[in-house]
């Protein structure tokens, strides 16, 4: 089943935004977790944004589907989160997206 990835209708708080990427990051089943615990406790939250949104964006790449029309939609998706990034990081609107919010 494809995961739905859109964009929520109200934008979460900070809090909420970096207890949501901690949770990703701890729950990971890759190498993750054990990298975090070398990494400084200060970057940590940070480290857990850039891994939320790197695996948002390859799920976003290839979990839409395999035929032509999958692959139209994860290009859409993809731009759409790079727009919501630029917007985000320019201060023009604030990010919906847990993971957004968390790394600008």
């Amino acid at each position: 089943m494809t995961p739905s990835f859109d964009i929520p209708a109200v934008a979460p708080s900070l809090g909420e935004a970096f207890a949501a990427v901690r949770r990703m990051a701890a729950a990971s089943s890759e190498n993750f977790p054990v990298l975090s615990a070398l990494v400084p406790e200060a970057a940590r939250d940070d480290l857990s944004a850039v891994y939320a949104f790197c695996r948002l964006a390859d799920d976003l790449a290839d979990e839409t589907g395999s035929d032509e029309a999958a692959r139209a939609r994860s290009l859409s998706l993809l731009r759409a989160l790079r727009e919501e990034v630029a917007r985000g990081g320019a201060g023009q609107a604030p990010p919906r997206r847990r993971c957004v919010l968390a790394l600008v």
